[in-house]
């Protein structure tokens, strides 16, 4: 089982590197890496982290707003 910090060697220079830093190409002769190139990234890594702040943001909006309502309502 590989994972995203395997090195792997090029066929044709025989080039010891990692495919997912390079595109899952050989950085000397551009040769695309045995095993079918880059490895996928990571959930956590692929996620776009502005969305998930602004997700966050709104869900503490929303929480406040209904913290405030209730204590203007029950006082």
């Amino acid at each position: 089982m590989s994972g995203p910090d395997d090195y792997v060697l090029c066929p044709d220079d025989w080039f010891w590197f990692r495919p997912l830093y390079t595109d899952g190409k050989c950085p000397l002769c551009g040769e695309v890496a045995p095993g079918g190139g880059a490895a996928a990234l990571p959930l956590l890594l692929r996620a776009d982290r502005f969305l998930i702040g602004m997700a966050g943001v709104a869900l503490v909006s929303v929480a406040m707003s209904a913290f405030v309502l209730y204590a203007y309502l029950s006082a």
